[in-house]
């Protein structure tokens, strides 16, 4: 495992999901699993990925413009920009993006 992993803003692994373009700039290969960190733009009024859970990590977004909305299992929520958002693994999640702008 690396003591110091640092990922520029051009470099990762990018993603393309249709409406949501991901960045993948740390996937948990050198953080032994416990941590993956990923950039996403979602386009207006559109769903995120599908609903899914992650069973060996926890899931977070922090919000930079939107606001998106989010939900886990049966809760609904709709962080404002400047937020952190968390689930637990093994918990269903998705997002979306519910205005006309991006995040």
């Amino acid at each position: 495992m690396a003591s110091i992993s640092i990922t520029g803003p051009l470099e990762g692994e990018p993603v393309d999901l249709g409406s949501t373009k991901m960045r993948i700039l740390e996937d948990g290969s050198t953080t032994d699993g416990r941590l993956g960190i990923s950039v996403a733009t979602l386009a207006p009024h559109t769903d995120g990925p599908p609903q899914h859970l992650h069973a060996r990590h926890d899931e977070g977004f922090y919000v930079i413009s939107g606001p998106p909305g989010s939900s886990a299992a049966t809760t609904s929520t709709t962080p404002r920009p400047d937020r952190w958002s968390w689930s637990r693994r093994e918990l269903p999640t998705r997002s979306r993006t519910r205005v006309t702008n991006r995040w």
